[in-house]
């Protein structure tokens, strides 16, 4: 921890802890406007900065199958450790067999209608 005996604000020199901390304070209030007022305005909106690749437009997902649902499933590290909802990789390895033909039509149907679950 930094012990400062005495500060130097503004040409007045004090060693008043209560004034010490009061000019801390204000440069702290005052420094993000000063930072913010001292960057120009610019007319560009940020997706003016993206380039937009000529191919842009052939962009084709495809369908996805429930053998590459359990082949990437298969991938995971093997792990006790659970999410959110309490499934660990384990877990998920075990049913994938189970599990990758609904998964499956889920993904496709989302890519499909352009519709994806929240949750």
């Amino acid at each position: 921890m930094i012990k400062f005996e005495k500060i130097n604000a503004n040409g007045n020199v004090t060693d008043v802890p209560l004034e010490m901390a009061n000019e801390f304070n204000n440069f702290f209030v005052k420094v993000g406007q000063e930072i913010s007022d001292s960057v120009p305005n610019i007319e560009k909106k940020p997706e003016d900065y993206l380039s937009t690749p000529d191919n842009a437009q052939l962009l084709n997902l495809q369908n996805v199958t429930p053998e590459y649902i359990v082949k990437i499933v298969k991938e995971l590290a093997s792990k006790n450790s659970s999410d959110i909802d309490g499934m660990s990789s384990k877990m998920i390895k075990f049913i994938a067999p189970e599990i990758s033909v609904p998964l499956s039509h889920i993904f496709n149907a989302s890519l499909e209608t352009g519709i994806f679950p929240e949750t």
